[in-house]
């Protein structure tokens, strides 16, 4: 199943030399939005719609694939200390398990 909840956040429709800044910014005021753009917060709760209708189904295990930013901030919701370091450091391909249920993140890949 493809899902459009699961799509890369686009942080501006602009050219912007400084991304990289406004990211970080964006991890520490959730609400920041620049011109076209999706705030973290938005994109979380994206995030939550798309959990919360897993949960409906009574799923025991699903596999979820998406881009770097997304996943970090997936996984903020279950490690609030996983930010902006810690997604600079996510390798290509990343992979973690959440447990949902108990808030646990572990990451399993190794590079």
């Amino acid at each position: 199943m493809v899902d459009d909840r699961l799509a890369e956040r686009i942080l501006s429709a602009e050219d912007d030399p400084n991304w990289r800044d406004n990211l970080e910014r964006t991890y520490i005021e959730e609400h920041l939005k620049f011109p076209g753009g999706e705030s973290t917060f938005e994109a979380k709760q994206r995030i939550i719609s798309f959990i919360n209708d897993l949960h409906t189904e009574s799923y025991k295990s699903v596999l979820i694939v998406t881009h770097g930013n997304l996943l970090s901030l997936m996984i903020n919701l279950y490690d609030p200390s996983f930010g902006f370091k810690e997604w600079e450091v996510l390798s290509n391909p990343d992979v973690f398990l959440i447990d949902v249920s108990l808030k646990d993140v572990s990451k399993l890949w190794v590079s």
